[in-house]
């Protein structure tokens, strides 16, 4: 049991700071209603919005967590369809040492948005992270929805050369109804549970054995749970190289009906970087994963991104991926698709920025699913730091 005494230190002696910004974009979007069903109208519509952001940091010495919050007014010009919408995200995450060998992870995000890529964009954010449950939201088309994940993990060092890792997640994801659409996009409720063991082998190399589960509780079709082994090893190339390479086998579970399928996953990332360049090049498969569509699919992903410091003030940031996804139950839709984005970021000063950048989505399958977007934007910046400042 872990005694007052450990605990105590936690709320005490605290540093509390606040961050905030305000974006301003604007641009041109060839397809801002992406694959509403009431239009095929594909002429560029001039597209505005308001984004405040506020962050809170707390730090001591034995627990440091965020809180964030950012919400968006986006307007668009001369469409016939009422496309104005509002955006909103939370995101939080804390660590903390229970003891000398037992630190805890915990992480929450809730995004309601009927854009989700858009969003990002506008507020510079090229590439979001994955979380615990990446690649739910890659098919585009515009819906209100909302999802919310949590995450915690326990990570207990054995030695100095090894660790046990204990997580465990939700994500529960809501969409709009349509009468349309409705056999396609299926409520999730997903639960997770995993186990890793990790060594260090030498100073660049380590191996990593692991296992993970997944429960999908879908709104229509039948639930499914997902088993997952994997054997990993990550190895430092050079001082400014990495790799890490992950596989094992898959077995996805149908619960009604019952029935199974087996296969396999793949993870593998190579980064590098320079004094002013980083590159990051990932491939992902993924069996019986939650893809935003239908139910289960297989999907895989191949991405690059890439980022400059251009001098002191200008940085230039671009990505790049490919992907495909097939459902594995019912009529087993396929769909394939593609993006890039590249945005040059300018700081003007320690208050204000500017962001120009572009950005392009391609997507093939059914017809709802066959959609293509191009969009010009830039974003002025407002930057409040540390507006607020306290120790408790």
């Amino acid at each position: 049991m872990i005694s007052t005494l450990c605990v105590a230190p936690l709320w005490g002696g605290r540093i509390y700071d606040f961050r905030g910004s305000i974006d301003l974009p604007l641009g041109i979007d060839d397809n801002p209603a992406l694959g509403m069903l009431q239009t095929r109208d594909r002429s560029f519509k001039f597209v505005y919005g308001f984004a405040p952001s506020v962050v809170m940091r707390s730090r001591g010495e034995f627990l440091n967590y965020q809180l964030s919050y950012a919400t968006g007014f986006d307007r668009v010009q001369g469409s016939n369809l009422d496309l104005n919408s509002q955006s909103q995200v939370f995101e939080g995450n804390a660590s903390a040492a229970l003891t000398p060998k037992l630190k805890v992870r915990v992480s929450e995000s809730y995004i309601r948005s009927p854009d989700f890529t858009a969003f990002n964009l506008l507020r510079s954010n090229v590439s979001p992270p994955e979380g615990a449950f990446p690649r739910s939201d890659i098919v585009a088309l515009r819906r209100n929805s909302y999802s919310n994940a949590a995450a915690v993990s326990l990570d207990y060092t054995l030695d100095p050369r090894s660790g046990l890792s204990v997580g465990f997640g939700h994500f529960l994801r809501k969409f709009e109804r349509n009468s349309v659409v409705d056999n396609q996009f299926l409520d999730q409720d997903v639960s997770s549970g995993n186990v890793q063991y990790t060594r260090k082998i030498n100073r660049r190399t380590s191996w990593n054995f692991g296992y993970s589960m997944y429960q999908y509780n879908f709104q229509v079709s039948g639930d499914a749970r997902t088993h997952n082994a994997n054997v990993g090893v990550e190895h430092q190339l050079s001082r400014t190289v990495s790799v890490s390479l992950v596989a094992g086998p898959s077995y996805t579970q149908f619960l009604k009906p019952s029935s199974g399928s087996s296969g396999y996953n793949t993870f593998a990332n190579l980064t590098g970087s320079l004094e002013k360049d980083r590159l990051s090049l990932t491939y992902h498969r993924r069996n019986g994963a939650n893809f935003g569509i239908g139910s289960l699919a297989d999907t895989q992903d191949l991405s690059v991104n890439y980022f400059r410091s251009v001098g002191k003030r200008t940085s230039l940031n671009g990505a790049i991926m490919l992907y495909s996804a097939r459902q594995r139950l019912e009529d087993r839709l396929e769909n394939r698709g593609s993006s890039a984005s590249l945005i040059f970021n300018f700081l003007a000063s320690t208050h204000w920025a500017l962001s120009l950048g572009c950005s392009y989505q391609r997507q093939n399958g059914a017809d709802i699913f066959d959609l293509q977007r191009k969009r010009v934007f830039g974003s002025i910046k407002f930057i409040l730091p540390e507006f607020l400042r306290f120790e408790k």
